[in-house]
């Protein structure tokens, strides 16, 4: 089963990072790798207010599976994996206009955004997002704003945005994810790790850095994920459990009766430090908060912003403005959190839970 749910608190509609491109709030795959490439998750929140889902397993069609590109990347993952870019460069690192055609010409395009209108996430109170693949078994994945379906894959009429994939040309039209997945790496929330050489031609192909203009302003708490796919009703459960535990200072961590115990769960609340500790696990060191050197602005960044919470108590806030009426004129604080890698996604269904402000 695999299940993503977490909570996190947006800032303030309209205040962000004066260079901001869009933020990234969860990642989990080999960066090195595009997001739209086999074994990837990724959520984003888009400028125009919506929040973007991309998601590849094993079987989905990408850029590198395109029967025209076997010549220029091989067939398989481990060949893929030798040449990352093969899909637009030769082994030398030099233009390949023919393989760049084949990928281009493939429409693979699979992702899903809720409707920008509904724009919930930004209003500065906490939220509750769950991403998960289908518990039937079938081909796709849906994803919960507050226990409401706010997107899905495939397409389902009148939920989020209908961005055409469902047309016979597109070779995802039956949705992606359910099948198996294994993303590499840590997972990460509030910044976009991606190759090096996209931004620096002469960075080395296999090098991966942190995008200073896709951080996420906004706090995280009660990160939890699945190794089976929720239900409607299980995701209702769960964001009901949360609500009636709203005045306290932490939300318990007994899962409803109705949801299994998720593989890892972080609550997120430690106060202090850069270690974030698993509750399944026990490992006070499972997650990490950090940054990249030279992303900080005019600030002596000694200590993660934690923060306290009407709410959920002690939790992290990603990132900080001290200047919230002109930004560009104040400090910037970019920060960004990893997590141990689990596999989750061994038989294709999966789901993640975290919570948002």
């Amino acid at each position: 089963m695999h299940v993503c749910h977490a909570a996190a608190q947006r800032h303030e509609a309209g205040i962000n990072f004066p260079d901001y491109q869009r933020e990234q709030f969860f990642g989990h795959g080999d960066a090195i790798f595009p997001t739209t490439s086999f074994d990837q998750v990724h959520i984003q929140f888009e400028k125009d207010g919506a929040i973007r889902t991309i998601l590849y397993d094993q079987v989905d069609w990408t850029r590198y599976n395109l029967p025209c590109m076997a010549d220029h990347c091989g067939s398989t993952p481990e060949e893929w994996v030798v040449n990352p870019h093969c899909y637009r460069y030769f082994a030398n690192g030099t233009g390949n206009p023919v393989a760049e055609a084949c990928w281009r010409s493939g429409m693979t395009s699979a992702s899903t955004d809720t409707h920008p209108a509904i724009r919930d996430y930004d209003n500065g109170l906490w939220h509750h997002l769950v991403l998960t693949t289908r518990p039937d078994g079938q081909k796709g994945f849906n994803q919960y704003l507050d226990g409401v379906l706010r997107a899905a894959s495939p397409y389902v009429q009148g939920v989020g945005e209908d961005k055409g994939y469902a047309d016979l040309a597109y070779l995802n039209h039956l949705g992606v994810g359910g099948d198996p997945i294994d993303p590499v790496g840590d997972i990460r929330l509030c910044g976009r790790k991606k190759p090096a050489v996209w931004s620096d031609e002469d960075a080395e192909w296999d090098f991966a850095q942190y995008d200073p203009r896709r951080y996420f302003r906004g706090k995280v708490a009660h990160f939890a994920v699945w190794d089976s796919a929720l239900s409607q009703e299980q995701v209702n459960d769960l964001h009901k459990s949360y609500v009636d535990k709203y005045g306290l200072t932490v939300t318990p961590f007994e899962m409803p009766s109705n949801i299994p115990t998720p593989m890892a769960y972080y609550f997120m609340d430690e106060g202090h430090g850069w270690d974030l500790k698993e509750s399944v696990s026990q490992d006070s060191m499972a997650g990490r908060v950090n940054y990249v050197e030279g992303h900080q602005v005019n600030h002596n960044y000694t200590e993660p912003n934690w923060i306290y919470d009407d709410v959920f108590g002690r939790t992290i806030a990603c990132g900080e403005i001290s200047n919230k009426t002109h930004p560009e004129l104040g400090s910037l604080q970019k920060d960004f959190i990893t997590l141990n890698d689990v596999a989750y996604g061994a038989n294709g269904r999966w789901a993640i839970s975290v919570w948002y402000k």
